[in-house]
């Protein structure tokens, strides 16, 4: 595609929507229609996680919803698992995104414990010596979803409308 690279190959099959055989009229127009596609250039890549703007003072839909479903999937359960989350964003890419990312990760989760989704729990961390005994080392908090918040995951709506059932 234009702007994005000088090697490589497309293979571009228009779809053909002649009202027969013998339009030509329509075949050549399918035919204008992919090769500008490809000869154009891509519209800029933007992030769907953050709209433009501020919005630090508010929970972020898209974020919170994101978070609830990891929360639920068992793939964000510590700080570090919320960081390394955040690094898996296309928004993270942008440098100056990052700090309304953790704005927008803190108002989340404190969003979905305010509703009731989201909860901490303190968790033992065992560790395994050499001798292959597990030993208790600390606690640790986890989050967890609560029933509400499994009921909302599950129901796979955007998190007000889930919340509103």
């Amino acid at each position: 595609r234009a702007g994005q690279s000088d090697v490589g190959e497309s293979f571009v099959i228009p779809a053909e929507r002649a009202n027969g055989p013998g339009d030509k009229m329509a075949a050549d127009a399918a035919f204008n229609a992919a090769f500008a596609t490809v000869v154009s250039r891509l519209p800029a890549l933007r992030s769907q996680l953050l709209p433009p703007g501020d919005g630090d003072d508010e929970v972020n839909e898209a974020v919170a919803g994101l978070v609830l479903h990891c929360i639920a999937a068992g793939t964000l359960r510590t700080g570090k698992d919320g960081f390394d989350l955040l690094m898996s964003t296309f928004a993270w890419s942008v440098p100056s995104h990052r700090p309304r990312l953790v704005a927008a990760l803190k108002a989340a989760l404190e969003h979905l414990r305010h509703l009731g989704h989201v909860e901490t729990r303190w968790v033992d961390k065992n560790d395994t010596n050499d001798k292959n005994e597990t030993r208790w080392v600390d606690k640790h908090a986890e989050w967890a979803p609560t029933l509400a918040g499994r009921a909302s995951h599950r129901s796979a709506l955007p998190l007000s409308h889930a919340v509103a059932l």
